[in-house]
């Protein structure tokens, strides 16, 4: 049923799309409610969004395990500045693989969202677990905690170097964190975050 969907999908044909998007959710499968969701809140295949059902879907998927639908939840809790459950749901999402929920997960953290104080460590951590799946949002952001020595880079360069051993020149460096960057750091061009803005997409 999902596969077909899938094809409708591709074809551009929606609404067979989310008829058997929505057969395969109702019989429990989590990419299909993921799919739906999405659907639903594009407006996709119906005849307008319906965001109250494409949250249902999404929450429904999170549940299941299904990595972009708990990024989805930590974006609609953040989105109402309910930090806390966003900080939980990007954590979920993140220690399953995603990226964007990586990155977004080290902003809030950065931040001091949802959490009782900024942690600066932690930030640096996700960031650069995010930079080396290629999402360039978070190398700019580690290049900025690598490049200005003041505020939230303080905080954790005086942190012994035995207990940091990724914090380093000679990582950035050897993992080519140097070069993606280049267009991040002040003077070296615009800054571009076309990943970041690209990030929602159905899972096919």
């Amino acid at each position: 049923m999902h596969v077909l969907g899938d094809i409708y999908y591709h074809r551009e044909e929606h609404e067979q799309a989310v008829k058997w998007f929505t057969k395969a959710a109702e019989a429990g499968l989590p990419r299909a409610m993921y799919n739906l969701g999405f659907c639903l809140d594009q407006g996709e295949g119906v005849a307008a969004p319906d965001y109250p059902a494409a949250e249902g879907w999404y929450r429904r998927a999170a549940d299941a395990g299904h990595a972009s639908a708990m990024y989805e939840q930590a974006r609609s809790h953040n989105a109402r500045k309910q930090h806390e459950q966003a900080v939980e749901w990007f954590t979920k999402a993140a220690e399953a693989g995603l990226p964007r929920a990586m990155y977004d997960l080290g902003c809030i953290l950065d931040k001091g969202e949802g959490v009782a104080a900024p942690d600066y460590p932690a930030a640096a951590d996700w960031y650069r677990r995010a930079a080396d799946l290629g999402n360039a949002s978070a190398a700019a952001n580690l290049a900025t905690m690598y490049t200005f020595g003041t505020g939230r880079a303080r905080a954790w360069r005086i942190m012994p170097a035995t207990s940091t051993p990724h914090f380093s020149s000679s990582f950035l460096e050897s993992s080519g964190l140097l070069r993606r960057i280049d267009n991040y750091l002040p003077g070296r061009g615009a800054r571009r975050h076309a990943e970041q803005a690209a990030g929602e997409t159905m899972d096919a």
